[in-house]
């Protein structure tokens, strides 16, 4: 547990910090400080909040009215420093949570006449005053409490010492801050008019920051469409932080709702319609829902090579405006390293689409290759022509790898139609033992056709002497099957050309 403290702040002629060891009583203190005039003592517990940072941590000021302006009867109009008051340099906060204010009255919520956490966890009072689950030895937690009479910081109180004769002139009161959770929005998925029974995701703002700073953290923004892809993020102003609409994996947003039968539909954006009752310390309507709408797979719009270039996924869902020119572009490896298992099509009113000038390199030891590393059961790739490609192996190592043109391999049941390539395969330093290589593609190559492909197996100049990873005088290429035959082993040979070349029509 920890141990509580107290920070003692004097109000007066002199302004001073003492930190102070539970060990000291607050008695004796308080006596301490009436002899010297500090009649005045107040209070400020954070709660389950913190000042500096630190638990069990309360902040006591200590007044001395003769130091006030009073009336002939010794009546003095006292103002209180706020706890957050920059002049003392002493932070106050919960995380998760803000604070609504300072308050005079609290009184303990029971949930069937047991003191609760904002779990509903049983709590009991260990003699030192903190909090502790009960039925556990060190589980710290902390009470609901109900607040009221929030106190104002920009008002004053009166100090009439006629009215303290009991106490002989002596006044004090505590001062309990009072924490609210951050707002939040809830999103929940909605799939044939049915809404999820819990949310998918949930993000949250601080409700009394925004209020003191007129910022707009208690928006959201819908998605949209930029540059080829469904953009989630916008920048709150002042640019300091950014809102993110969650994202359902797999998915493309597609509407959003602010109820759960979806009949009024969110346009844009949607401002929190949560408020705060501060005289209770009480949020109302703190979390707003909303409900969204969404599509199968990652979708991208693409109208430009640029928007494909920036925009690999190897699980995407591409709808093709137009033809598209990579010159000067770089594949994205996203395909040509991986698994594809997404959508290439064109859009609709667009009959077929060609995507040329493509370069690729390869550098791997992973187990597939190509514009598209492997074609996976679940691709579809429909009405496309990939011409004038490039695919350069330049360094490959491993065991039992799958290369080609195309595609390492085309998976029996991906759905390819309509497909052809045409270009050129480079085979470079290759060191893959037990590879298979098809000029175009291995596996099922129902719905692919292809143009002339250029198959250059090339090695490196050293010192005029050709090195190769491969036995250059046997390359070939099986004219009836596209299939890349090679010799693995280290050939060095004297004026040996630096390419042969064989072509797969």
């Amino acid at each position: 547990m920890n141990k509580k403290w107290k920070l003692s702040v004097l109000f007066g002629c002199m302004l001073a910090l003492c930190l102070l060891a539970g060990a000291c009583t607050t008695k004796s203190k308080d006596d301490e400080m009436a002899e010297q005039g500090y009649v005045v003592s107040v209070t400020y517990d954070a709660g389950s909040g913190r000042f500096f940072s630190r638990d069990g941590v309360t902040i006591k000021d200590y007044i001395n009215p003769s130091t006030f302006d009073k009336d002939g009867d010794g009546v003095a109009e006292i103002k209180l420093v706020d706890p957050e008051d920059p002049v003392r340099k002493a932070s106050v906060g919960k995380t998760g949570h803000f604070l609504a204010g300072w308050y005079t009255q609290r009184e303990l919520v029971l949930q069937d006449g047991k003191v609760v956490d904002d779990s509903g966890r049983e709590l009991e009072e260990l003699d030192d005053g903190t909090w502790i689950v009960k039925g556990t030895k060190d589980t710290a937690s902390y009470p609901v409490y109900r607040y009221s009479d929030p106190w104002d910081f920009n008002e004053t109180f009166t100090y009439d010492p006629s009215q303290l004769e009991e106490t002989g002139g002596r006044f004090s009161m505590t001062l309990y801050a009072g924490w609210i959770p951050y707002y939040e929005f809830h999103y929940y998925s909605v799939k044939d008019g049915v809404a999820s029974a819990e949310p998918y995701a949930k993000t949250s703002f601080d409700y009394g920051r925004n209020i003191k700073t007129g910022g707009d953290q208690n928006t959201i923004w819908l998605p949209d469409w930029l540059d080829g892809a469904m953009n989630y993020k916008h920048d709150y102003a002042g640019g300091s932080a950014q809102y993110v609409f969650p994202k359902i994996d797999g998915t493309t947003f597609l509407k959003a709702y602010s109820d759960a039968v979806c009949q009024t539909e969110i346009v844009d954006t949607l401002v929190h319609q949560g408020t705060l009752d501060v005289d209770n310390c009480a949020a109302v309507n703190r979390i707003q829902n909303v409900y969204v709408t969404v599509e199968e797979g990652e979708r991208y719009k693409i109208s430009t090579a640029e928007q494909l270039s920036k925009n690999g996924n190897q699980n995407g869902y591409y709808e093709i405006y137009g033809d598209l020119d990579f010159t000067n572009l770089s594949w994205p490896g996203a395909f040509s390293l991986n698994e594809f298992n997404g959508r290439f099509y064109p859009a609709n009113g667009v009959s077929s689409v060609t995507i040329s000038n493509v370069s690729a390199t390869i550098v791997t030891s992973g187990a597939y290759g190509g514009l598209f590393g492997k074609i996976g059961e679940k691709a579809v790739l429909q009405n496309v022509q990939f011409s004038g490609v490039t695919v350069d192996f330049s360094s490959v190592s491993g065991f039992g790898g799958m290369f080609g043109l195309l595609s390492g391999e085309i998976d029996e049941e991906a759905n390819v139609s309509n497909v052809s390539v045409g270009g050129t395969l480079k085979i470079g330093d290759f060191n893959n033992y037990g590879f298979t290589m098809n000029a175009v593609a291995n596996g099922d190559l129902t719905g692919v056709s292809h143009t002339p492909i250029t198959v250059i197996f090339y090695g490196q100049d050293n010192f005029g002497t050709s090195r190769y990873s491969y036995n250059p005088t046997t390359a070939d290429v099986v004219a009836s099957t596209g299939d890349v035959m090679l010799t693995l082993g280290a050939v060095w040979e004297e004026g040996l050309a630096l390419e042969f070349i064989k072509t797969y029509n």
